[in-house]
């Protein structure tokens, strides 16, 4: 099996794909982590209480 050589138009096509796309959903992606993070804290915060 031959490994190709990493092409660098390629990779920064890629990679700047990725950078619009993480750009258009900026917002969905901060809530989403914003939600995980506080539910996580809160549990803690229910379980500290109640111990």
């Amino acid at each position: 099996m031959a490994q190709s050589r990493p092409r660098p138009a390629e990779s920064a096509e890629v990679l700047g794909d990725w950078k619009a796309w993480i750009a258009r959903h900026n917002t969905a992606i901060m809530t989403v982590l914003f939600l995980v993070l506080g539910v996580k804290y809160l549990g803690d915060a229910v379980s500290g209480l109640t111990t």
